[in-house]
């Protein structure tokens, strides 16, 4: 937030039971002018120019099939600087179908969110694994250090990620 609509300022907000709610329910407040077909929706901070870019799509969405379908129309509007950041939830056993087809996808482009941040993270931050942080790792799975739950990352996981992102984006050469 904010996302414009036809250049109107307006705020996105979610009404769920849980991450994988398939009755969530969107609501958009601020538009008031009536929508007679799909409209694009800009988000805050969103570039369509910019000379890199960034895409993460689907930690609390859509099936892989929908969000393959969103990558792609937005590939198709950027140049040919970009990052397509896999999921950061699951585990090395639970991901690997959809890792492994992001990665013959996406190639280079690809960044695998949830083994970086479970193998890299901690030592990228510092951070000594507790016991259950090192179960969690042998799983693959993101660890609890740099979670906020089980789906977001805390402030150490945001920055472990930032700084993991500058580096591919320095090792792509797009910088």
């Amino acid at each position: 937030n904010p996302i414009y609509i036809n250049g109107v300022k307006c705020t996105l907000s979610i009404s769920q039971t849980s991450n994988s709610d398939p009755k969530a329910k969107y609501t958009i407040t601020g538009y008031n002018d009536k929508l007679l077909a799909e409209t694009p929706v800009k988000f805050s901070g969103c570039d369509i120019t910019a000379k890199i870019t960034v895409i993460f799509v689907g930690q609390n969405g859509p099936d892989l099939a929908e969000r393959l379908s969103i990558i792609d129309s937005m590939i198709s509007k950027i140049n040919d600087k970009y990052i397509i950041m896999g999921l950061s939830s699951g585990s090395t056993a639970s991901r690997a179908d959809e890792e492994a087809q992001m990665l013959s996808k996406y190639g280079v482009h690809y960044f695998n969110t949830r083994y970086m941040l479970s193998k890299y993270g901690m030592n990228i931050m510092n951070l000594t694994p507790k016991s259950s942080d090192t179960i969690e790792m042998n799983k693959g799975e993101v660890p609890s250090s740099l979670r906020s739950d089980a789906v977001h990352l805390n402030a150490n996981g945001y920055t472990a990620l930032g700084k993991m992102l500058a580096q591919k984006i320095r090792a792509c050469g797009y910088v």
